[in-house]
Formats: C-alpha cells, structure tokens, sequence
C-alpha cells in the first residue's frame, strides 16, 4: 500500500498518494506504534505529499513531528535524521521561513559533509539548497561561492560515474540533470540547456 502510494506520488497523482498514505499511516501506527520506523517513513511520506500539494503549513507541521521522533530514537547524526532535517527545512523554505531553512540546512551540511564526505551526492545536494538559501535571503556572493563548489563537484562527480556506470544509467543522468540545474544557477543557460538535450533524449 505504501508502495502504491509513492508511485501515485511519481505520477503526480497527489491526492490519491495522500488519502492512500493516511491509511497507511493509521494501519502502521495501530500496528506497529507510533515509533516503528516504518511509521516514521509513513509520516514523512504524507508530509512530502502534503507539501507536493500546496499544503505547506501541514507538511512543516508533520516533518517536524517526524524529526523530534527520529533524533529522540536514532540520535542526531543518523542519516536518516539528517535527511528528514533537510525536508523540514524544505518546508520552511516553502514557507518563505528563509533564515530558518538557512539555519537546518548549515547542520545538516556539516554533519552530511563529517560523515559522507564533501563529495557525496547527499552532501551536494544540502550545498546546493544552502545555496538557494542564501539566494531567497540576498545573500548573492555566499550563494555564488556555494554553487561554484557544487559545480566543480558535480562535473567530477559526473565523470567518474560515467566511467564505473556508464553514460546511460539512471544514477548518471540524474548527476547530469543536476549539473544542468548548477550550471542555470550560475547563469550558464547554454551549457544548462545542452545538457538537459542530453537527459531527454536518453
């Protein structure tokens, strides 16, 4: 059922995704309890589907549910901690809440970066919704000096998939449609554009 329900959300169809994952939020908390992660995966679901739909003062409202529950079990530097942290602060940037989406964003890229490296793909990411923080707060050379390093990163990330996986691989074109968002962020539409071209046709 929860399966179901994130392929609805892959097709867009929201609403159903939604009234699909508030049973399975109901089923798995009856069940399983309100702490089973499991549940807690149930919770973070409905919120993206919350958010996906406009909702956004629900989604922040059950993101941090799911962050309090996850830190109190898995602690504060558990990955999975981490990347709730990140869709709450998604959802305050939702909210126009800048500078605390800014704050979320700047632990959880310290943290991702101590664990993962500065090279992970996780870690990029954060560094590039830092970076849109910046952006939402006029903060212009911080967020320049942030997307640069995304930038480099990517295309070196970029590369070596492409020599261990292939050009064709999901897990590739997705570095490629990433370092396509980079390069408009910096203003290169061109090359943005070029590679875009290349996703699409793959």
């Amino acid at each position: 059922m929860g399966n179901l329900a994130n392929s609805y959300l892959a097709l867009r169809e929201l609403q159903r995704a939604q009234a699909l994952m508030n049973v399975v939020l109901e089923k798995r908390k009856h069940v399983l309890g309100e702490n089973h992660p499991h549940t807690l995966h149930a919770m973070g679901t409905l919120a993206k589907s919350y958010s996906e739909l406009g909702e956004h003062q629900k989604a922040r409202e059950l993101m941090s549910v799911v962050l309090e529950k996850r830190k109190q079990i898995l602690g504060d530097n558990h990955l999975d901690t981490l990347l709730t942290m990140g869709n709450l602060a998604n959802s305050y940037s939702d909210l126009r809440e800048h500078h605390k989406a800014k704050e979320l964003r700047s632990v959880v890229l310290e943290k991702q970066t101590q664990l993962l490296g500065e090279d992970h793909l996780h870690t990029l990411l954060t560094m590039g919704n830092l970076a849109n923080s910046y952006s939402d707060l006029g903060e212009h050379q911080r967020t320049q000096e942030l997307m640069s390093v995304v930038l480099e990163k990517r295309k070196q990330f970029l590369e070596k998939q492409k020599q261990v996986l292939g050009g064709d691989h999901p897990h590739t074109l997705l570095t490629m449609g990433n370092l396509a968002n980079s390069y408009s962020a910096m203003g290169e539409h061109q090359r943005a554009q070029e590679l875009k071209s290349v996703v699409l046709n793959k």
